[in-house]
C-alpha cells in the first residue's frame, strides 16, 4: 500500500503519542493498561 507523506505523518504522531502515554502505564501494573484501553 502507498501512503501520502501527510497519512505516515499522522500515523506515527498518534501511534507515537500513544506509545508516550502508555510508559507510564507499562512500568506500573496491567490494571492501568486495561483501564486506558478500556478493556475495564
Amino acid at each position: 500500500m502507498i501512503f501520502r507523506l501527510p497519512e505516515v505523518f499522522a500515523l506515527s504522531y498518534s501511534f507515537g503519542v500513544m506509545a508516550f502515554r502508555l510508559v507510564p502505564y507499562f512500568t506500573n501494573d496491567n490494571q492501568h493498561i486495561m483501564a486506558v484501553l478500556g478493556l475495564d
